[in-house]
């Protein structure tokens, strides 16, 4: 929630989506590198202490680069209200957190299902869902900054939409043909759109709450996805088991309802992105 709120800070309201894209994708790209250069130093060295001692330089360095970021002192709440924020005053931004919430918890009902379903029903090798792992967290790195920047050319609530639409085709993709490794890949594409809708949310909660509850804001944020992000699985796990596709065509589904929504039936009042007053 620190790093979302300095975002949020330090970018202009017009190019908040983009560099938040940037920034989070960093996350991601850190994924993608982080295994490869871990298991390349412990079968280099038969050991795991360089493995640690490079994970601490690298904490430092990282750590390091805070020190030229401006100050940002906290403040205080005008009055003792719910997580020092009265969200009567910012409706706004407590309809994006609830759709956040929402979202994720759609997508964990199918998501931790994806490498069981590969491998049971799919009947793919252990090498090709590797790749197809690697290739997911690829494209979902790349995703963020070009939804970002979509979101400056076709508006927050648009490039939400068409995210969402693809979401909903990525799951129908794998659901119905998980035997088919190009269909895998495709479905992985579209799902990465999973990473552009996140960061649209967050940065639409950026600019929808004064900079000075930026913090708060996103601490609640992160909160409530893992909440929902905790509950996904069970019910998930419950229809895995009476039929393998059903979670996958479930999300498909509810996602694409969600689509549906923001494209065609949208209430004038979620347009709006800008802070409230």
């Amino acid at each position: 929630p620190a790093v979302q709120a300095m975002i949020a800070d330090e970018a202009s309201p017009d190019h908040l989506a983009a560099w938040y894209g940037v920034v989070m994708s960093a996350f991601d790209a850190g994924m993608v590198l982080g295994p490869l250069m871990g298991t390349r130093l412990v079968d280099h060295f038969h050991s795991y202490v360089p493995l640690f001692a490079l994970s601490s330089a690298l904490n430092l360095l990282a750590t390091a680069c805070l020190i030229p970021v401006a100050a940002h002192p906290p403040t205080r709440a005008a009055a003792p209200t719910l997580f020092g924020t009265n969200w009567r005053r910012h409706p706004v931004a407590a309809r994006w957190i609830a759709f956040s919430a929402t979202f994720v918890l759609i997508q964990s009902l199918a998501f931790p299902f994806v490498v069981p379903y590969w491998r049971s029903v799919g009947r793919l090798p252990l090498e090709t869902i590797g790749w197809l792992g690697s290739f997911t967290i690829l494209t979902a790195t790349v995703a963020g900054p070009v939804w970002g920047w979509l979101a400056h050319r076709l508006g927050f609530i648009r490039s939400l939409g068409w995210g969402l639409a693809l979401n909903a085709l990525g799951w129908a993709i794998l659901a119905f043909w998980p035997e088919s490794a190009t269909a895998d890949l495709i479905s992985a594409a579209c799902r990465a759109s999973e990473e552009g809708i996140s960061t649209l949310a967050a940065a639409a909660i950026g600019r929808a709450v004064p900079r000075r509850r930026a913090g708060t804001a996103y601490g609640i944020l992160n909160w409530v996805n893992e909440l929902a992000r905790a509950m996904g699985p069970f019910p998930g796990g419950l229809l895995y088991r009476r039929r393998e596709s059903f979670p996958f065509l479930l999300s498909g589904a509810l996602t694409a309802l969600l689509a549906w929504f923001f494209l065609d039936t949208l209430p004038p009042r979620w347009s709006e992105v800008h802070a409230d007053t």
